[in-house]
C-alpha cells in the first residue's frame, strides 16, 4: 500500500501501521524480509520517519555528527591531530565530518587493492 505524505504524528503512525500490516500479510517490507516482527517494526519506523523528513541523525561510524572536545576533562584528547579525533568521533574548532566515501589504493608490493576509509 502506498504511504501517506506529511510529517504529522498521525501520518507517521499511519504509515508505520501500513508497513507492519504489509509485513504481517507478506512477510516483507518493500523488498526486504526482516527476521522478526520487532525488526520489521524498527524498519517501518525508520521508513516512515524518513518519508516524513524526520529521520534520525546518522551514527558516528557512518560519518555523522562529531562530539565536541572538552579540554579540561580530557586534556590528552585536545592534543591529538584533527584526523585522529575525527576518527574517534570528536572535533575541535569545527573539524570536518568523516567522509562516507570509500577509496581504494594500490599497494606498492603488488596489485592488491586496500580499502581506506
Amino acid at each position: 500500500m502506498p504511504l501517506k505524505k506529511g510529517s504529522s504524528k498521525k501520518t507517521v503512525s499511519s504509515n508505520i501501521s501500513t508497513l507492519v500490516g504489509d509485513y504481517k500479510e507478506t512477510g516483507k517490507i518493500g523488498t526486504s524480509k526482516p527476521a522478526s516482527k520487532a525488526k520489521a517494526v524498527k524498519q517501518a519506523v525508520a521508513i516512515s520517519l524518513g518519508k516524513a523528513g524526520k529521520a534520525k541523525p546518522v551514527k558516528l561510524k557512518q560519518g555523522g555528527e562529531l562530539k565536541a572536545v572538552d579540554a579540561k576533562a580530557k586534556p590528552g584528547l585536545a592534543k591529538l591531530p584533527t584526523e585522529v579525533r575525527n576518527k574517534m568521533g570528536y572535533m575541535k574548532d569545527g573539524g570536518d565530518v568523516m567522509s562516507s566515501k570509500v577509496t581504494y589504493v594500490k599497494k606498492k608490493d603488488g596489485n592488491r587493492r586496500v580499502k581506506i576509509c
